[in-house]
């Protein structure tokens, strides 16, 4: 059980190009701040990667939602991006130089360009950092495309606080007993639409707080809205 190879970027690569999307200019609306992060989750994303976890996904079901889930971000993140007005900084394949540092440091190599990182690098990164603490393996897929794509973009710890707002607990960015309790009682097919559309709240305040983000709200609120309709081959 192990992730694929490196077909997933050039599939997805693709596929951007098919849909006529830019994937390098800082003026597309979807080179976007992808992070934008309130609590972005650095210290559970490293303790999963150091506990050894060597970027094994176990099972065939859950490697078939890990690539569902990878296919549709990697395709909204495009290639290596440098906009000046990202708080995030440079960005390849939507991971930013801060993630590649730590990620490599924690497999003990030395730290170099995110604009070098490698296809398996990308899918060995998004599986540790991202998609294992999210526990998005145990959800369904359509919940856990979302669940995924917002870690990437907003955080691990924010995610699961917006998880836990869909779910009507309290929302302390841990992913414990209580919320997982709800989680698997709630009704999985309509929790993923109230999940977007706190995402699309959160985008809409961010705004407000920070009114030199008003860029980039079209591009953010388009790529939830594509992930609605992606979500529908998979519910």
């Amino acid at each position: 059980p192990c992730y694929l190879g490196g077909d997933i970027l050039r599939i997805a690569d693709k596929r951007g190009r098919d849909q006529g999307r830019c994937k390098d200019s800082s003026s597309c609306p979807e080179s976007s701040n992808r992070r934008g992060q309130i609590g972005c989750g650095n210290l559970e994303r490293t303790a999963c990667v150091r506990r050894g976890h060597r970027g094994r996904i176990r099972g065939e079901g859950a490697l078939m939602s890990f690539t569902q889930a990878l296919m549709f971000t990697l395709n909204e993140e495009g290639g290596y991006v440098n906009n000046p007005h990202d708080v995030g900084g440079a960005t390849n394949h939507g991971i930013t130089q801060a993630t590649y540092d730590e990620w490599r440091q924690a497999q003990d190599k030395p730290c170099r360009s995110v604009e070098l990182v490698e296809p398996p690098e990308v899918q060995s990164l998004y599986g540790m950092m991202y998609w294992m603490p999210g526990q998005c393996e145990g959800m369904s897929p359509a919940l856990g495309v979302c669940h995924f794509d917002w870690c990437v973009n907003h955080g691990v710890t924010g995610a699961i606080k917006t998880l836990q707002q869909g779910l009507g607990v309290a929302a302390d960015g841990e992913l414990g007993p209580k919320t997982r309790a709800a989680l698997a009682s709630c009704d999985q097919a309509r929790l993923p639409h109230v999940y977007n559309g706190l995402r699309r709240a959160w985008y809409r305040n961010r705004v407000k707080m920070r009114p030199d983000q008003a860029v980039f709200l079209k591009g953010w609120l388009a790529r939830v809205d594509r992930l609605d309709r992606y979500m529908e081959g998979l519910e």
